[in-house]
């Protein structure tokens, strides 16, 4: 286990392999996209990565990253296929139904 030295005494995995290199995605870049994020999830704001790793998130159609995601929001993202309108409506949903 590697501790991020940027995010205090929050450790995380070595997420070298993780990076999306072909997009951009440099070491320099996630620790500071992660260090604005607070070294949280930038969806939900947990300390925890919900799995081994953090997950690099971006953008299907453009292929531009747009931040780290905890394991259960990068599946959000992904099982709502990156489109707002699920989102919206589930989130309706669940207003609706409680």
């Amino acid at each position: 286990m590697v501790w991020h030295s940027r995010c205090g005494d929050y450790p995380i995995m070595d997420i070298k392999h993780k990076l999306d290199t072909d997009k951009g995605v440099t070491q320099e870049i996630w620790d500071t996209q992660f260090q604005k994020q607070g070294c949280a999830c930038a969806i939900c704001g947990t300390y925890e990565s919900g799995s081994k790793d953090w997950h690099t998130d971006h953008n299907h159609t453009t292929n531009t990253f747009r931040g780290v995601l905890c394991h259960h929001c990068n599946l959000l993202l992904g099982n709502a296929k990156d489109d707002p309108w699920i989102l919206e409506q589930a989130i309706q949903y669940l207003k609706d139904t409680q």
